[in-house]
């Protein structure tokens, strides 16, 4: 027999049994879309961790108290550890820094020509960003010089938020920027609001970064009149005079502050996120390998059943001169198409449905622009073991058939 007419025979066989043939294929399709889409979006966010700290310069080590995640959204908290200028000059004397660049940060509201966003505002001295973001270049106007109290640059998503580039604010126009603070007091909360004006003296070029195409970016001292830090950065960037020393450095600092301060450098923060990501996707492929495990398992089932069905047509195929090769054959492509048929609708569905994931992250409040990505490899894969699990799990009953009598099988009603 032909490879044309074992595959015709295996196509008939289950467009005769339409009902039984379709649920198998959907239970292989359904485990190779929840792997396909799972492992999409895994990439991902992959892609999208790696991107926004590729910004930074590779040797740049990021300090930030430990209790500072909290202070970029809100007053201080009430015993924070404090990161002062006393703090730049000590760290300035570890050998190996070539420049310590202090920042504030906080969320705040910008209003401008009656258009509102709540964004993030930084508070650095730019004349010594691109040592530690190099990707933050200019594309229109200047930047803000240290000396400078009401001047503010703009990330290029900020200053042209829609797909059209209509301007949010452009070079020279007033903004108007609010920060919002709570205070507790004898178990009262207590709401006030810093509210100041500034010029826009310029807009960054799109880094791809989210956080900062969205960020106002102002001197230290006007951020830290703004967000009445008293003083008190809320992170450090430690530029080191290369990338070989960032080991040296981190372990100096926590030497000399302790667990006072989190240090940590783009590389580190990558890996750490990627050994997250490595554990979130092997539990995905434990789903999608039980899914393609069930699935072998109606595999196995419909095939049986199948053999029981046409006992007498193998016992027919066999007086004809069919043997045992030729009925193994038969039957063993009939699981092979189902696992060719399954794994390539689970491939489409797991691009629909990354897709659909997508946007699901997409259209929740602050959410980053994350993409599905679909590596090839990763597709392949995917397929090869659909169709693996179907032609194994299609072994037994292809062979259990290949070994019926033909006289007993023909007297089978």
């Amino acid at each position: 027999m032909n490879l044309w007419d074992v595959g015709g025979f295996a196509f008939d066989a289950l467009k005769d049994r339409k009902l039984r043939s379709i649920l198998t294929i959907l239970m292989v399709a359904i485990g190779a879309t929840l792997v396909t889409s799972l492992n999409g979006m895994n990439a991902g966010f992959n892609v999208f961790i790696t991107d926004q700290l590729g910004t930074f310069a590779p040797n740049v080590l990021i300090i930030s108290p430990s209790l500072g995640l909290s202070r970029q959204f809100g007053p201080p908290p009430s015993n924070p550890a404090t990161m002062n200028e006393l703090t730049v000059q000590t760290l300035s004397r570890i050998p190996g820094v070539d420049d310590v660049v202090p920042g504030y940060s906080g969320s705040v509201k910008l209003t401008a020509a009656g258009k509102s966003q709540n964004v993030m505002i930084a508070g650095v001295d730019q004349t010594k960003l691109s040592r530690a973001t190099p990707s933050l270049k200019i594309a229109e106007g200047g930047i803000v010089f240290p000396t400078d109290q009401v001047g503010m640059t703009l990330g290029y998503d900020l200053a042209f938020p829609t797909a059209e580039n209509v301007a949010f604010a452009q070079i020279g126009q007033t903004i108007r920027v609010e920060a919002t603070f709570v205070e507790s007091s004898s178990g009262r909360e207590k709401t006030s609001v810093e509210s100041r004006s500034f010029v826009v003296r310029g807009i960054f070029e799109s880094t791809g970064n989210t956080i900062n195409d969205n960020s106002a970016f102002v001197s230290p001292r006007a951020a830290d009149a703004m967000l009445h830090r008293g003083g008190k950065f809320d992170n450090l960037l430690v530029v080191s005079q290369t990338t070989d020393l960032n080991d040296d450095i981190e372990s100096r600092i926590k030497e000399i502050y302790a667990d006072k301060f989190q240090v940590a450098s783009p590389r580190s923060v990558v890996r750490t996120i990627q050994q997250v990501l490595s554990g979130f996707q092997a539990f995905t492929l434990g789903i999608g390998a039980v899914s393609l495990i069930v699935a072998a398992v109606g595999i196995i089932t419909t095939l049986f059943t199948s053999v029981m069905e046409r006992t007498r047509e193998i016992g027919t195929l066999k007086a004809l001169g069919y043997n045992r090769r030729d009925i193994l054959s038969l039957f063993s492509f009939e699981s092979i198409l189902i696992g060719v048929l399954g794994g390539t609708l689970g491939l489409l569905g797991g691009f629909v449905m990354g897709r659909v994931l997508v946007l699901a992250v997409r259209f929740s409040p602050n959410s980053p622009e994350i993409d599905a990505v679909f590596l090839p490899h990763d597709l392949i894969a995917v397929w090869i073991i659909a169709v693996s699990l179907s032609t194994i799990a299609g072994l037994y009953p292809a062979w259990r058939a290949s070994r019926l009598d033909p006289v007993v099988a023909l007297r089978k009603e």
